[in-house]
């Protein structure tokens, strides 16, 4: 199991990861869609924006030790099921469609440095307990981070091989 330090380390190896990637977007756009998806980087970074609200809405609940407040987009559904992952994802899609990359890249930037800053602040002993957490179902907030981080390594890594192709 990594420490609380080696997992701050790879967040933020995983940001310096996206950051290079972002330098190099633009010579191919990053509002023109990546084949053979129909999104483009800018759809990849507000999908993971959104998503990001709830990994540091829980990182603050853990580390102030109350319940979390979810963003009112996510209380609308049950993402447990494919159908309903799918959903949340057409509609965070449709929320940002308008949206200038600007704006987009500004509000994930920030997200990445708040959940940074969160992993550093929030005790080990708080970081890693399962159960600690009732609003956690038996999960730690190790485990919040390490999905998140996940995520990050899914969609950068289908943009990296997308991009070969182009």
């Amino acid at each position: 199991m990594m420490t609380k330090d080696e997992i701050e380390a790879a967040v933020r190896k995983e940001y310096d990861l996206w950051v290079d990637l972002i330098s190099r977007m633009g010579m191919f756009g990053v509002e023109k869609p990546i084949s053979p998806s129909n999104l483009s980087f800018k759809d990849e970074l507000a999908h993971l924006r959104t998503w990001q609200e709830i990994t540091i809405v829980r990182l603050e609940a853990g580390w102030q030790n109350k319940e979390p407040v979810l963003p009112s987009w996510a209380e609308k559904y049950n993402n447990d099921s494919d159908e309903e992952l799918d959903r949340i994802n057409a509609w965070i899609f449709a929320q940002n469609k308008s949206r200038s990359y600007e704006d987009i890249y500004r509000g994930w930037n920030d997200g990445c440095q708040k959940v940074i800053s969160m992993v550093g602040k929030i005790p080990e002993s708080n970081f890693f307990r399962l159960s600690q957490f009732p609003w956690l179902d038996g999960y730690s907030l190790q485990d919040v981070v390490t999905w998140s981080l996940a995520h990050y390594e899914e969609h950068r890594e289908s943009i990296e091989e997308r991009l070969k192709i182009q």
